[in-house]
């Protein structure tokens, strides 16, 4: 019971952390280019919550990518850099599992 009020209590933080992040880089705009909204399907993305990376982030993402000049950059900078702030394990891994599917679902 005890370690089930835990892991209840550690994925309600997890969320107010996502939500936190993603209202934070909604507000930013990395040198005014509009790169807010990638940034924001990328967390989306790799959230607390317990299940594989959704096909419309990924989707979301690579419209983004597709439909705006220089953003290729910005996303392969900003992942490694989220992925080197993450301290939950399941938040890392679905960051790693993001990068794979931008690698195999994307044009080269």
């Amino acid at each position: 019971m005890v370690a089930d009020i835990q892991s209840k209590l550690r994925l309600t933080l997890g969320s107010v952390k996502d939500h936190a992040s993603i209202s934070k880089a909604m507000i930013y705009n990395h040198d005014g280019q509009g790169f807010s909204d990638i940034e924001t399907a990328a967390l989306r993305a790799t959230g607390h919550d317990n299940g594989p990376v959704q096909d419309k982030h990924m989707r979301e993402i690579l419209f983004l990518v597709s439909n705006s000049p220089g953003s290729t950059p910005f996303l392969a900078e900003r992942i490694p850099r989220h992925l080197c702030k993450i301290r939950h394990r399941v938040v890392a891994l679905r960051t790693l599992l993001l990068i794979h599917r931008l690698l195999s679902w994307g044009n080269r």
